[in-house]
């Protein structure tokens, strides 16, 4: 970066937080989570030796030496204004609750590392095309705020142990295998963190779009016996997707909570009427209870009745997924999920 653009770029930080621009909103609508990004160096402040970090990359594009994905916080590729005013709105909110770091309870994550765009890792051939991958992708470590995104009446409850997961190169990926799958899976204390990344589709067979990271039980059942699913919703960023399906082997799906693009949270039953039921949640969290009979599956948020539904299942076994699925869609944005405490069958 030239010594002027250098010289601008302090004199316009300076401006704008004296003229008190930045605690105001300069951004608009970001999260706490985005105010988070502009902690480069992991250190649980957005100060200014970010910023010095910052300014040593303004100017770089996708491809250059000094690019760094992290540092592209608005994710178009050029490290430019729009970073900058995203890091304002950082540097204002860290420093806002005094002693010159903010309070971690601000913060829903850190992340530390970074992640390859989908593009390149297809260029590169870091996945097979055709066929369930054997050695997966790691990614970015992201490290949970735990006090902070943990709560009641969850936040005690461990990750179920007994589940597989569901990535965009493997559809059957026991435990002792999550390791390698980290760019779309990780744990972190009693929270599951799911990410997909813009541009992303299924490449394990033929099927368009498709872009998944789902957990999902093990355990099977047919029509009968009762069974149950709790767990603590946090939309980080916000996707249009599936986050929750009662899943059949045979007869598909047959209720589903979706998460739209805007952070809302959907009610769908197979083939009848949706329902939103929360509004806004990018940020948030809300607690789930999904009950299934193998029959009839019912549904509560925040301890509120939702919704029940019969679907006639007469072949296959039910289970419980969550996560996030895209489906027929393309994946536009990043998307980041957490759920905590996901219980299937809790003993009371």
């Amino acid at each position: 970066m030239s010594l002027n653009k250098g010289i601008a770029f302090i004199a316009a930080l300076v401006l704008l937080l004296c003229a008190g621009q930045a605690s105001d909103g300069l951004v608009g609508n970001q999260t706490d989570d985005t105010a988070q990004s502009g902690d480069f160096n992991g250190d649980e402040m957005v100060n200014f030796a970010d910023f010095l970090f910052l300014a040593s990359k303004f100017g770089a594009s996708q491809g250059d030496d000094r690019y760094d994905a992290p540092v592209d916080l608005d994710g178009n590729g050029m490290i430019d204004f729009g970073d900058f005013l995203l890091f304002v709105n950082a540097f204002a909110t860290s420093t806002s609750g005094g002693g010159g770091g903010g309070s971690p309870d601000r913060f829903l994550y850190t992340r530390q590392g970074s992640d390859p765009s989908w593009s390149s890792i297809l260029e590169e051939k870091q996945i097979p095309i055709g066929t369930n991958s054997s050695t997966g992708i790691t990614g970015s470590i992201i490290d949970v705020n735990n006090e902070v995104v943990e709560k009641e009446p969850h936040a005690f409850r461990p990750i179920e142990s007994e589940i597989n997961i569901h990535t965009p190169g493997n559809s059957l990926i026991p435990r002792r295998e999550f390791h390698k799958w980290s760019r779309w899976y990780q744990e972190d204390g009693n929270t599951q963190v799911f990410r997909l990344f813009d541009g992303e589709h299924n490449v394990r067979n033929a099927r368009a779009n498709a872009a998944r990271i789902e957990a999902f039980s093990k355990k099977r059942w047919n029509r009968g016996t009762w069974h149950e699913w709790i767990g603590t919703y946090t939309i980080v960023k916000a996707q249009g997707c599936g986050i929750f399906q009662v899943k059949n082997s045979g007869e598909d799906w047959s209720i589903m909570l979706v998460m739209t693009a805007d952070g809302d949270v959907v009610f769908q039953p197979r083939r009848a009427t949706s329902k939103t039921v929360l509004k806004n949640m990018e940020g948030k969290s809300f607690d789930v209870r999904i009950r299934d009979n193998g029959h009839t599956s019912e549904c509560y948020i925040n301890g509120e009745f939702v919704g029940r539904h019969d679907w006639e299942r007469p072949s296959g076994r039910s289970t419980f997924r969550w996560g996030m699925y895209v489906g027929g869609k393309k994946l536009s944005k990043d998307a980041l999920l957490f759920v905590t405490g996901a219980t299937v069958d809790p003993e009371r």
